[in-house]
């Protein structure tokens, strides 16, 4: 079984997502576009057998860490990351509502 704590959060930029490996060839993911210095958090996935074991949660903080390492501005699209956020006010700083601000 996967071990949270262990897992390696990647920003793969070919295909425009965050991702952790899991067991085989099963995925989690955060897609995203980016536009200068902006990145918009589109869509999280976890596959239905690794979810309630917090790996959305460790993927979504690993990826605001990266963002914040990069001096980017989140937009968070996904209903998941946006709920993240709101939770750990220590990402509002790097948050916006659109591209163009």
């Amino acid at each position: 079984m996967t071990d949270v704590k262990q897992l390696e959060i990647l920003n793969n930029t070919e295909k425009h997502r965050y991702e952790a490996q899991l067991d085989g060839d099963d995925f989690a993911v955060i897609e995203y576009s980016l536009r200068g210095s902006v990145i918009d958090l589109t869509h999280t996935e976890v596959p239905p057998a690794y979810q309630g074991m917090g790996i959305a949660s460790k993927l979504i903080h690993d990826t605001l860490e990266d963002i914040k390492a990069h001096n980017l501005k989140v937009v968070p699209s996904c209903p998941t990351v946006a709920a993240y956020i709101g939770k750990h006010p220590e990402y509002e700083d790097i948050r916006v509502k659109r591209f163009d601000e």
